[in-house]
């Protein structure tokens, strides 16, 4: 039963793989929490509509895995193809889950799409345990 074992640690699409989800993890990682970060500090001022553009950013996490894989297969693989002959763009001509350069990012970009908005909402209930008297005496 060993013999499982050896023959995964002797594949080399093993060791791609392991390279893929280590990157795409690590690049996750790091956009999510720049992003959710700077969304939270810019959804943290006294502005018009921030209860509304919360949700709508936090929306996303709440989606299935598979119903956001579903959609964005589809908007990155047969829309673009549909609007390529209609437009002429070179964007909807490039196959963003085809192009083995681009797969990552486009995986990466999916995933930080569905995830930013949780990073957000964390930062945010950080920030607003901050007492804001430090806050008001620089003026913007």
């Amino acid at each position: 039963w060993f013999d499982n074992y050896i023959q995964v640690f002797r594949d080399a699409l093993f060791y791609n793989s392991m390279k893929f989800t280590a990157l795409s993890a690590l690049l996750l990682i790091v956009f999510a929490n720049v992003l959710g970060f700077l969304l939270a500090l810019a959804l943290n001022r006294k502005i018009k509509s921030r209860n509304v553009l919360r949700a709508i950013i936090f929306c996303p996490f709440i989606f299935n895995n598979v119903t956001v894989g579903f959609i964005w297969q589809f908007l990155l693989g047969r829309f673009m193809t549909d609007l390529y002959p209609a437009t002429g763009w070179e964007v909807f001509h490039i196959g963003w889950l085809s192009d083995e350069s681009l797969v990552l990012y486009s995986v990466v970009a999916v995933k930080l799409w569905q995830s930013v908005g949780y990073f957000m909402v964390i930062y945010l209930a950080g920030l607003q345990i901050i007492p804001q008297d430090p806050a008001e005496a620089f003026p913007d």
